[in-house]
């Protein structure tokens, strides 16, 4: 994932393009954060492939399964309060906080606090 040296961190949001290993490739040696997020219910992006293809990427990596979310739940708002929307904006922000901003452990923090909650965090530091 992500060869492109000017990408200091990426976040991927039910990224379609897993499941398409020919433009994804093999994930590089080394290369910067990754925060993948995904429905559990995603009837496009399945979270076992997902997870699977995230498992792959250098460290670090974090993967976030939100419970009950389909595909695009976890960008857009659907009701007051969203939930999924909730988790999504909680793990970017601290992800973005720690590897642009400088706040060091905000991803590993908030995303105990999600699990705890009952969402699927995996995470390789």
């Amino acid at each position: 994932c992500c060869i492109e040296p000017r990408i200091a961190a990426a976040a991927l949001v039910a990224p379609a393009f897993i499941l398409m290993p020919r433009l994804l490739g093999a994930p590089a040696a080394a290369g910067p954060p990754v925060l993948v997020l995904n429905g559990s219910v995603d009837p496009l992006v399945p979270p076992a492939p997902t997870r699977a293809t995230t498992a792959g990427f250098a460290p670090p990596w974090y993967f976030v399964e939100i419970p009950g979310a389909g595909h695009s739940d976890l960008i857009e708002a659907v009701g007051d309060p969203d939930p999924p929307l909730e988790v999504s904006r909680q793990a970017l922000v601290a992800f973005f906080d720690e590897h642009l901003g400088g706040a060091s452990g905000a991803t590993s923090a908030v995303l105990a606090t999600l699990a705890a909650a009952g969402n699927g965090v995996d995470l390789a530091e």
